[in-house]
């Protein structure tokens, strides 16, 4: 019916490059992905197996494109079927179909072709994938039971139709999305590359921004101007920062939309600013900037809050409540098996004291160089998000924040890695994890209340500010970038 609406208005379908993604990067080859796959639908005693999300399909092909804008991936969908004897991986009866344009591997740059061919992946036509599959459930009519194992938060009932309704179908998450979400050491070490590359870009950002401010208020004015004398607004100040993003060569896009709400704009969670209605920049108001990129080696996203004035008590106090939260849940250790539903609370809890909270999320998966957001784990105070226990090598979001209407908003976020905890004791011979921030940027001192911080959460951000100096520090370009870091990471 949908597609009876579009009519002639359609659009054509995406078909932009293609690339190999590396194995210095991958860490596992897709012969090796696919080989598992087999195996785990061998063991259900099922024909065939069906990734319709793009990002799974990426991932397990060690493949990266742009057809999805600010998502790496590449329209298709792959199909893996299974032979089911004993003597399975003897008989070489197992094959594999990428359902995807050709036309996207012709103008690669990369030999994609022989890189899918070497992971024994055959192409066909994005279009055949519903015919295929009712071939394959007229073949294996016979058989009872399910024969296709599909994914049923990603398959369009198309596709459960055509091979052979609901009974037909096993509709169960596969194992790819957690094996996706546990990224092994090349992944890892790509990531924490991408943010190194990311924080730099940032807080060269900050820097620059921070100069228009003073520039501004030697004028007395709480307007802030760009070089050109320009107000700076929302959307302007977007698209500054993805300038020095787009310095770098590892730079592919953005990972969504830049975020950046001044004022009550702020105060509106996925706010996006338009260029004929974005709000000035002042100095006497608070600003939110969430916002992140796709490089070839892992995907980024950060909030940072700031305000290029002086803030009143009230904003400081929020400002330090939603701090707490962010340092509590870092600082969290937490037996193996644990949900984010547990540690929600967390990141609420300083809040909570003061009567405050948050309509959001605490925290999402981030892919390798995939999805800016990706499950299937989580940290929410929703029950039916939080299946999946956390793992060593998944990769969260920390983002507590406070929003008050008409007003203000202010969140922290940074990405962490879920690693191996060191503790005195092991009860129940039970391990015990914790997270290792992996974003780089500063938090801004003069927003927090001093007083009403321990001295574990003094430490705690003394700590963070000489690790993101370390890193940083030789990667500014100018005087004035080294200045305004080591400002922004003095000790309080």
């Amino acid at each position: 019916p949908i597609d009876a609406v579009w009519g002639a208005q359609r659009p054509a379908p995406p078909c932009g490059s293609v690339r190999v993604h590396p194995m210095t990067l991958a860490g596992k080859s897709a012969l090796d992905k696919l080989g598992e796959l087999k195996r785990a639908a061998r063991s259900r005693h099922i024909r065939a197996v069906l990734l319709s999300a793009l990002d799974e399909v990426a991932w397990t092909l060690n493949v990266r494109g742009s057809d999805i804008e600010q998502c790496q991936t590449v329209v298709g969908y792959l199909l893996i079927e299974v032979e089911t004897s004993e003597h399975a991986d003897e008989t070489g009866t197992d094959s594999v179909t990428w359902f995807v344009d050709h036309q996207k591997l012709v103008r690669s740059v990369d030999d994609v072709s022989a890189h899918l061919s070497a992971s024994q992946v055959s192409i066909k036509a994005y279009e055949d994938v519903i015919s295929t599959l009712a071939a394959l459930a007229a073949k294996f009519a016979d058989n009872a039971g399910a024969w296709l194992w599909c994914d049923p938060a990603t398959t369009s009932v198309a596709v459960v139709n055509a091979a052979g309704g609901e009974e037909r179908v096993l509709l169960e998450s596969t194992p790819v999305p957690l094996w996706k979400a546990v990224k092994n050491c090349n992944e890892l070490e790509g990531i924490r590359a991408a943010h190194v590359c990311d924080g730099a870009a940032l807080c060269k950002f900050l820097a620059w921004l921070s100069a228009r401010a003073c520039a501004a208020s030697r004028s007395d004015n709480r307007s802030v101007i760009d070089e050109s004398g320009e107000l700076l607004n929302e959307y302007t100040l977007g698209e500054r920062l993805l300038e020095f993003r787009r310095a770098s060569d590892a730079f592919v896009a953005t990972s969504f939309d830049t975020i950046a709400g001044s004022g009550p704009n702020g105060a509106v969670i996925h706010y996006r600013a338009e260029r004929s209605t974005a709000r000035s920049i002042v100095s006497d108001e608070l600003l939110l900037i969430d916002s992140g990129a796709q490089y070839v080696n892992g995907t980024t996203d950060i909030t940072r809050t700031v305000m290029l004035g002086e803030p009143n008590e009230d904003i400081r106090t929020c400002f330090t409540r939603v701090l707490q939260g962010h340092i509590a849940l870092e600082s969290a250790v937490f037996p193996r098996g644990t949900t984010g539903l547990t540690l929600d609370a967390f990141a609420r809890m300083p809040l909570w004291r003061d009567g405050l909270d948050y309509r959001h999320g605490t925290g999402h998966g981030v892919g390798a160089a995939l999805n800016v957001h990706e499950g299937p784990q989580s940290i929410s105070a929703r029950a039916t998000a939080n299946a999946v226990a956390l793992q060593p090598g998944m990769i969260v979001s920390n983002e507590p924040g406070y929003y008050r209407d008409g007003a203000f908003g202010i969140r922290i976020e940074s990405i962490v890695e879920v690693v191996e905890a060191q503790t005195e004791h092991r009860f129940g011979d039970r391990e015990y994890l914790t997270f290792s921030n992996i974003t780089y940027a500063p938090i801004q001192t003069n927003l927090i209340r001093q007083e009403l911080l321990s001295v574990a959460e003094r430490s705690w951000l003394n700590m963070y500010h000489e690790k993101v100096r370390g890193t940083l520090l030789n990667l500014m370009d100018t005087e004035e970038q080294r200045a305004w870091l080591n400002a922004a990471t003095e000790p309080i």
